[in-house]
Formats: C-alpha cells, sequence, structure tokens
C-alpha cells in the first residue's frame, strides 16, 4: 500500500514586526498612524498583524465596512448589507453612518459575540493603557477610529 504523504502546511496568517519598524505591511495600510497611537503609550511592544481581506467602502459605511472585514475571520462573514440591515433594524443608522462608539460597541458584540469580545475605551488609549499592552501582546486585534489619531 503506498503512503500519502501528509497535506503542506498552512500559509502563515500573521506576521510580527516591533513598533519602531519601518516597513512591512502596515506601511501600506497607516503605519505611521497606527505606529503614533501605541507609542504615543510611551512604549515598545511586539504587534502581532493578522492579515484582513479587504472591502471597500462605498457611501457612509466605514464603521460597517470595518466590522464586515472583521467578520471575515469568523467561520460566518457578513456582508456590508448584513450588517447595515442589522444596523437598521436596531436603529443605530439610516444611512450606513455610525455616530455612537457605544452603538457600534453593541453592533459589534451581537456580530461578533461568539468568537471575539468587543470592549469600548471612551477615556482614551493613555488611561487603559496596561489593559490595551495585554491585550495587543496576546494578539487581540484592535480597531481604532481615525479620528481619534490626529
Amino acid at each position: 500500500m503506498a503512503s500519502v504523504p501528509p497535506p503542506p502546511p498552512p500559509l502563515p496568517v500573521t506576521t510580527n514586526q516591533d513598533c519602531k519598524s519601518e516597513n512591512g505591511l502596515m506601511g501600506e495600510i497607516g503605519e505611521e498612524s497606527f505606529n503614533k497611537c501605541l507609542c504615543d503609550l510611551n512604549v515598545y511592544v511586539k504587534k502581532t498583524i493578522t492579515r484582513i481581506r479587504p472591502i471597500s467602502q462605498t457611501g457612509p459605511n466605514c464603521g460597517l465596512t470595518a466590522l464586515a472585514m472583521v467578520s471575515s475571520l469568523t467561520p460566518c462573514p457578513l456582508s456590508i448589507p448584513q450588517i447595515f440591515e442589522e444596523a437598521s433594524n436596531r436603529g443605530f443608522t439610516n444611512h450606513g453612518e455610525m455616530f455612537s462608539a457605544l452603538n457600534m460597541k453593541n453592533l459589534a458584540d451581537n456580530i461578533l459575540s461568539p468568537w471575539f469580545k468587543v470592549d469600548l475605551f471612551t477615556d482614551g488609549l493613555e488611561a487603559n493603557k496596561a489593559h490595551v499592552i495585554d491585550r495587543l501582546h496576546n494578539g487581540d486585534l484592535m480597531l481604532v477610529p481615525y479620528p481619534l489619531l490626529d
């Protein structure tokens, strides 16, 4: 009986880089802003980059698009229209815009809770420094709204 070779190893999902890195994937998706966010905490951290399938945003739905991208990491990915329907049914949005961080957290909880724990930091990263660093060291995802990076 002929032996069957083992299957090839899976492709790597993440890459590791340090906060001071000048190159790599983050250069394509806003490394400067991301590093500013982390390095303003005055710490040196190792970051793990989880590759997420990009989804084009159409209309005022950047938050819903971000949730759709994160949901692509789950066994049950959702489309922007599916997430919009849920947000609309809950009264969180009219056209896809999300004006409330709390509503965004509640929507994310509803969509991602079987796979992710969602935290909302309303008082900034500095006030939650130890928790944020601990979560990042554990390889957790962090979604940072870009207006807060200014």
